[in-house]
């Protein structure tokens, strides 16, 4: 916990936003409204062509939020130059079409100032969509709450940080660095990677972010985000047991067989399966994930998921196998 100066801490919140003047101003919103006040908000519009900078204009005016404008050179860019400009004591980051509950931060510098090792930590989050909500809790049987996240955990299995449920202290980016501009897709992974080699990283259970869900079609993107992901799990090839990197690289065409199967792209996601079995051939949990998904359907499995959370026991099994 803190001492009596916890309200000298003060936290630079990161928005970096491209073509999303319909949802940034309630990213920003809900930064404002953080029961926790010594904050300075910085929204990098990574090169918008839309309104973006009308629908900011009050607050810039008003001196409420730093407003940078940059030519377009994606999302790890735009966080990095709010990092150049950043002069809080620590750093959080808020995409722009995801929102804060108002306790977000207040939480967060509670459980990073719990002990002087802890250089990061990040909540769970909610998803929605235009719709309304999709999942609530979505990634806490992942990761013992309030506990340390290991290297070796968050290296052997897929990323469940994101970058919108994420606090740290300042000194970890001088210590172990930024954002990779060079990835496309796994940048937030590597540099989590990067700094477990230096500190710890701890995890509250408690959903405090709400992160939007986009339809897209991933499947055009598919080659590059395995390229990309790969070279991530490459960094630490001679850090791990060779069993543990052909598993973990294997996991990688597995993951995103799964993400081309959800949109039915059938085709490619046999591809990708095959291509993951070549490199360690008993994935056979991630193979009975991606056949219960060719059964069922996306929204079949997602239906199943819910219900199988609803009872702990059956929980505990089901995220055994989703995480090994």
């Amino acid at each position: 916990m803190f001492d009596n100066d916890r309200d000298a801490v003060k936290v630079s919140v990161i928005i970096p936003t491209y073509n999303r003047s319909k949802y940034v101003r309630k990213a920003v919103d809900g930064v404002i409204g953080q029961t926790y006040k010594n904050i300075e908000i910085l929204v990098i519009d990574d090169g918008s062509t839309d309104d973006t900078k009308e629908v900011l204009a009050p607050l810039v005016g008003k001196g409420v939020i730093k407003y940078i404008y940059q030519k377009n050179r994606g999302p790890s860019a735009a966080r990095n130059t709010g990092l150049s400009h950043a002069t809080g004591d620590c750093i959080a980051f808020c995409d722009a079409d995801d929102y804060y509950n108002a306790d977000m931060l207040k939480a967060l510098l509670d459980v990073l100032y719990m002990s002087d090792d802890i250089g990061m930590v990040f909540c769970d989050y909610n998803t929605f969509s235009d719709t309304g909500v999709l999942d609530v809790n979505r990634n806490a049987a992942r990761y013992e709450d309030m506990q340390p996240v290991t290297f070796q955990r968050l290296f052997s299995t897929i990323n469940f940080i994101m970058p919108s449920t994420v606090l740290a202290k300042r000194i970890v980016f001088e210590k172990c660095g930024v954002f990779d501009e060079s990835l496309k897709g796994p940048e937030d992974y590597d540099l989590w990677l990067r700094i477990l080699k230096h500190y710890e990283i701890a995890g509250t259970q408690k959903a405090l972010v709400n992160i939007r869900v986009h339809e897209g079609n991933i499947s055009k993107h598919v080659d590059r985000m395995v390229t990309d992901e790969a070279a991530v799990i490459e960094k630490y090839r001679h850090s791990v047991p060779s069993v543990q990197f052909k598993k973990r690289l294997s996991k990688v065409f597995m993951l995103n067989a799964d993400r081309c199967v959800c949109q039915k792209h059938y085709a490619k996601g046999l591809v990708m399966m095959l291509k993951g079995m070549s490199v360690y051939p008993f994935m056979f949990n991630d193979i009975l994930i991606i056949a219960i998904r060719l059964i069922i359907g996306e929204s079949g499995s997602d239906r199943l998921r819910k219900q199988i959370g609803s009872l702990k026991w059956l929980k505990k099994i089901y995220f055994y196998i989703y995480r090994n």
